[in-house]
């Protein structure tokens, strides 16, 4: 069972001026010596106020009027009294931060708490625990953490010109089908399952890597990967390219980033840097959050979303343009976050941090 969304809800007290609009549709009915049925006030509450009631509902306001003279509710001013004591509070505290994933019904149940599964959700709101979606991060071993940490540690200072100097780059995989994120359409009720409002999916659907690089200047080159990506792969990716894109990387005034991915660094790929005299930099494992390209992927794949591609050759062009069109200054906010993102590495110990 998946916890409860965090949604705005109405407030659950209904209005003392629909209450007494009941009274009086009752009272005009009985003076004009007619019957107004429950049903018939329901639907008239509706049109005018905009709040659908249930005819059990209607009832039960009119016998209280009969009964008691009023419509007010029966405790005081200070609110509804709470079927949840403090102690309840405290016990609801503990089991969410021992279970993020536990929901209001489950929290109830364990508890056995003297209160409604809505009730429960509102007392977790007010006591500032909403649901939201969990990101997705990496598992962290503690050799990751401190690598993370001295990487973070040794950068902390670098000021954005020490950061423009590094080409940021990464593969990244996209499907022909896509539902990267959620999609809402606008439907009516009986067009549920119409071909148009549907978000297609498939698991199986066949996917193809791409290698591309990101400097101050905006995006570089982005390179179609064929078959198994070995270590030949991996420099063909790029070898042919850097001196024309990047020409810096050749008098070391510019620095390649990629992370520890096998094929990066097989002895094969150190030679041929170390042949060319590149500048590479050190890279922990298990850093996403540290590698701005990483959020260049997120933006085209959002831009991708519920598409459908016949085809391969059909996504790569349609990539391609999505990808020339990176805007410049998401790449600035992304080099200008970087310090950000040291100072919270350090923060987090070397662990997981919000980027």
């Amino acid at each position: 069972m998946g916890i409860e969304e965090q949604k705005s809800q109405p407030s659950h007290l209904m209005p003392d001026e629909i209450k007494w609009a009941i009274v009086v549709f009752k009272k005009d009915a009985e003076r004009e010596n007619r019957d107004i049925s429950n049903k018939e006030i329901a639907r008239r509450i509706l049109e005018i106020f905009g709040r659908r009631l249930g005819n059990s509902t209607v009832k039960g306001i009119w016998d209280k009027y009969q009964q008691k003279g009023n419509v007010g509710n029966d405790w005081s001013h200070e609110g509804r009294p709470r079927s949840l004591t403090n102690e309840h509070l405290e016990q609801i505290r503990v089991m969410i931060e021992g279970d993020r994933l536990a929901s209001a019904r489950e929290i109830r149940d364990e508890l056995e708490l003297p209160a409604s599964r809505e009730t429960v959700n509102r007392e977790m709101l007010r006591l500032g625990y909403h649901a939201y979606r969990a990101p997705i991060k990496s598992l962290l071993s503690f050799d990751n953490m401190n690598q993370r940490l001295q990487f973070a540690q040794e950068h902390l200072y670098w000021d954005l010109d020490d950061w423009h100097s590094i080409i940021f780059t990464d593969e990244s995989s996209f499907k022909l089908i896509s539902t990267n994120g959620r999609i809402y359409v606008r439907r009516r009720q009986d067009e549920a399952f119409q071909e148009d409002t549907v978000q297609h999916s498939d698991h199986w659907s066949s996917s193809m890597l791409v290698w591309g690089a990101i400097s101050p200047a905006g995006v570089g080159p982005l390179v179609r990967m064929e078959g198994t990506v070995d270590s030949d792969e991996y420099l063909n990716a790029f070898r042919h390219r850097l001196w024309r894109w990047y020409p810096g990387l050749y008098n070391q005034t510019q620095i390649f980033q990629d992370d520890n991915a096998r094929p990066h660094t097989s002895q094969i790929s150190n030679d041929w840097f170390e042949n060319y005299g590149i500048l590479r930099m050190q890279w922990p494992s298990k850093s996403p959050d540290c590698n701005i390209i990483e959020d260049v992927w997120n933006h085209l794949k959002y831009q991708l979303r519920g598409r459908i591609y016949q085809g391969e050759d059909e996504l790569w062009e349609d990539l391609k343009e999505k990808w020339n069109q990176v805007p410049q200054d998401l790449i600035d906010r992304l080099y200008r976050s970087l310090p950000n993102r040291m100072r919270a590495v350090i923060r987090a110990r070397g662990g997981i941090t919000k980027y």
